[in-house]
């Protein structure tokens, strides 16, 4: 609840910080009813800090660190959930995920006969790769033709290795057409640069692009080098806001695809 409402909850109930102390060190007669099946897990909790015994934090003290965060928007993220103890909710336009469940397609083929090409976006994490191949056709409409998890050690070179034999395996078009992947983007932003590096050279500099995310605002979605970086690659750096726009623009189609 929020900061005035749990205040005027306890005025109601005739609480007051010293009510609440006395409370603390006395003890009540109750105990902790869960309300879903029981976990061995830690059990976790989230407690106002209007509930903190007096000469702690006291009723004052969080008025005066609201009014001091309430116009920077990460600031008053972690009061909400520091004092407050609430979950943050995002403020802005949403997307409704039924609107956009009711835009899927069913595929004839493995791949539709509409789609002229085919690429690679892949993600490098600590302990595996994940990447989707995507086709295109007219208008930059896409489909998802496949999705990957590939798990292992990514300091050794089998994985690697394997990865490549993935991206480059052939797929059929719904009139038969055999097609491979065009293009692959690869993240080069975490723990394994020079092993992306050394992978995007010895599968063509051309073919494996490394690529890393920017969070300038109004950069480019992707700004393409014109010569290869000291590591010999092409590094393009990713303009994420940019993108993220485009993409939530596109949500608000009510059109199939």
């Amino acid at each position: 609840m929020a900061l005035m409402t749990q205040a005027a909850f306890a005025r109601q109930q005739g609480f007051t910080r010293g009510y609440v102390t006395k409370l603390i060190k006395k003890g009540v007669n109750g105990h902790w009813q869960a309300e879903t099946e029981k976990s061995s897990k830690v059990a976790g909790f989230h407690l106002s800090s209007l509930y903190s015994p007096n000469g702690w934090y006291s009723w004052q003290n969080p008025v005066e660190d609201f009014l001091a965060a309430k116009s920077n928007p990460v600031q008053f993220k972690d009061w909400t959930n520091t004092v407050l103890g609430e979950t943050w909710t995002e403020q802005g336009e949403t997307v409704e995920h039924s609107l956009l469940y009711q835009r899927r397609e069913h595929y004839p083929a493995e791949v539709p006969w509409w789609v002229e090409i085919l690429t690679v976006s892949c993600d490098v994490q600590d302990d595996r790769f994940e990447f989707e191949v995507t086709g295109w056709g007219a208008g930059e409409e896409s489909w998802s033709i496949d999705y990957v998890r590939l798990y292992g050690d990514l300091s050794r070179q089998g994985i690697w290795d394997a990865l490549a034999d993935m991206l480059h395996k052939t797929y059929t078009r719904q009139d038969g057409t055999k097609m491979n992947v065009a293009q692959v983007c690869i993240d080069s932003g975490g723990h394994y640069t020079d092993e992306v590096y050394a992978f995007c050279r010895e599968q063509g500099a051309d073919w494996a692009i490394p690529v890393k995310g920017s969070s300038q605002a109004g950069k480019p979605i992707a700004t393409f080098p014109k010569t290869k970086s000291k590591k010999g690659g092409y590094l393009t750096l990713v303009g994420t806001d940019t993108a993220k726009e485009l993409v939530y623009q596109r949500y608000q189609s009510t059109s199939k695809g």
